[in-house]
């Protein structure tokens, strides 16, 4: 678990990635846990529904959904907001919180 907080904090400095940046992180994080093919399933799944939906708040539920989901997959352990809305409490509980 401590190597996997020490690569999440390498990857995940406090500034904002763009969008290869951030995908080259999660499937790194996803292959040193094993996960690497779930993590390509989401990818593929959340562009072929993005790619047919035109709608814009529609969009933002599928990306937040693929979030989500991609972060249970990964263990993380920490709470998850986008754009101020709280999706996943954080546990508190958990020494471990990435």
């Amino acid at each position: 678990m401590e190597t996997n907080k020490k690569l999440i904090k390498q990857l995940a400095p406090n500034k904002i990635k763009n969008e290869i940046e951030s995908r080259y992180n999660l499937l790194t994080i996803a292959r040193a846990q094993g996960c690497e093919p779930e993590v390509k399933v989401i990818f593929a799944k959340t562009e072929k529904l993005l790619y047919n939906c035109t709608n814009p708040v529609e969009r933002k539920q599928i990306v937040v959904a693929a979030i989500a989901e991609l972060y249970q997959l990964l263990n993380v352990q920490g709470g998850l907001s986008i754009d101020g809305i709280e999706f996943i409490q954080p546990n508190l509980n958990n020494p471990n919180n990435l």
